[in-house]
This record gives C-alpha cells, sequence and structure tokens, in this order.
C-alpha cells in the first residue's frame, strides 16, 4: 500500500523522452510581478546562472550587469533565457535597455541611462554572452528553459509531489 502512494507521487521529467516534445520550465514567466518577487526572482536566477556556468566563473562585474538585465526581463511579459543573452548584444539590445532605463530600480535605472553601452562592460557582456551561447548550443536545455512554461512546478510542490529531472544532455 505504502509503495503505492508513492509511485502516484512521482513526476519524472526527462526532455529527451519524446521526440518533437520538450518540457518547459521558463523561469522568466513569473505570476506576481511584485518588486519583492522581482528581487527574489533576480537574486535566484543569477545564482542558478552562475552555478550553471561554475566551469567559466562569473566576475562581479558580470552578476552587476546580469542582475538589472534578469530584473528587467522579469517585469516584461514573454520574457525568456534569449532575451537575456540578447541584452549582452549591443547592436541588438536597444529595446531592451530602453525597458531597463524605466526600472523602478533606481540603481538599475542608472545602469541603464548613463553606464550600460560603456566601453567598460563590452568585454564582460561578450563574456556573458558567449557563457549564454554554451548554453544555448544544447537543443534539449535550450527547449527547457526557453519555451512557455509546460510544467507547473508550484502546483505540483503544492500537490506535494516527488520531483525528479533527468537533467543529462
Amino acid at each position: 500500500m505504502k509503495k503505492r502512494r508513492i509511485s502516484n507521487r512521482v513526476v519524472y521529467i526527462d526532455p529527451s523522452l519524446h521526440p518533437g516534445y520538450s518540457p518547459s520550465i521558463n523561469p522568466f514567466e513569473i505570476d506576481d510581478r511584485s518588486e519583492k518577487t522581482i528581487a527574489l526572482m533576480t537574486q535566484e536566477l543569477r545564482s542558478i546562472f552562475e552555478i550553471l556556468l561554475q566551469d567559466a566563473s562569473t566576475t562581479n562585474q558580470m552578476s552587476a550587469i546580469l542582475s538589472p538585465c534578469i530584473a528587467t526581463l522579469l517585469r516584461r511579459p514573454d520574457s525568456d533565457f534569449s532575451d537575456l543573452q540578447r541584452f549582452m548584444d549591443d547592436n541588438n539590445n536597444q529595446d531592451l535597455v530602453a525597458l531597463g532605463a524605466q526600472s523602478p530600480n533606481p540603481q538599475h535605472r542608472t545602469l541603464f541611462q548613463t553606464r550600460f553601452y560603456n566601453k567598460m562592460y563590452s568585454a564582460t557582456k561578450h563574456g556573458l554572452y558567449t557563457r549564454m551561447q554554451v548554453l544555448l548550443n544544447e537543443p534539449v536545455f535550450q527547449n527547457l528553459i526557453s519555451n512557455t512554461t509546460s510544467l507547473k512546478l508550484k502546483q505540483l510542490i503544492n500537490q506535494k509531489k516527488i520531483i525528479l529531472f533527468k537533467l543529462s544532455l
């Protein structure tokens, strides 16, 4: 009896199980866009990004750029991981920088208004762009994080499901 109850609670998520279909968890899709939630999610996503790139190591300057960009994308509906990469491309990010320049966070707003295009950040943005490209080069990972969310993790957690991810790509 106990085995049956546990097996009913297990959710196994394998992004490569069915050809042509990938479950997705877009970390930029949030229901609550309050500043408190955005600040918390920004910290979480920056930390996750740093873990994903642990072999490439991120610098303080990279973190200083990542946080305002992540927060801006969390405020914007329909953002995804490729938008974060586009933020680092000064030839293709004017709309995102303009959005960041309207941030309610005064530090973020100032960065986008006065410093984001400064040459001192060029190498940093190039480094971030390249690191993100390494992640996005893997189609399974790209599909997992860049499509519309199909997995409702919060709902599964609230249902006390046991969630297992197969993340070896």
